[in-house]
């Protein structure tokens, strides 16, 4: 009986310290800024195959996020198959702001150089 009394008392002031918490970071200038979105028109797509992935979310998303986070990369695509050696992806992006050599050496960087990125073609995309 005494448990049920305790819930509510328990909710109650962790919501109150997250407030404070929130209001004590704001005050402080350490309020995260939104994240906005860099929109990238890519004119170029190269393939390639990357080994030493052995998942497509957790090791497809730190490529990724390395690689759009150079405001270059528009779309990193991967063609996951579970268990194999290579894995194929496409990245999207605008070889005005950076190389096909760059892209490979964030990919090769990453992860401590767990990845490694071998180029297989590459190909200007046409405009619409």
């Amino acid at each position: 009986m005494k448990i049920n009394h305790l819930v509510p008392i328990v909710i109650m002031s962790f919501l109150v310290a997250c407030e404070s918490q929130s209001k004590e970071d704001t005050k402080a200038g350490n309020s995260t800024p939104k994240k906005t979105e860099i929109s990238v028109i890519p004119n170029k797509v190269i393939t390639a195959e990357v080994t030493g992935m052995t998942c497509e979310k957790g090791c497809g998303g730190i490529i990724r996020k390395n690689l759009k986070a150079t405001g270059a990369v528009a779309k990193v695509e991967f063609d996951f198959v579970e268990d194999a050696e290579k894995q194929v992806c496409r990245i999207f992006f605008d070889d005005k702001k950076i190389s096909e050599t760059k892209i490979s050496e964030i990919v090769n960087s990453v992860n401590e150089e767990h990845y490694a990125m071998t180029l297989l073609r590459s190909e200007g995309l046409t405009k619409k």
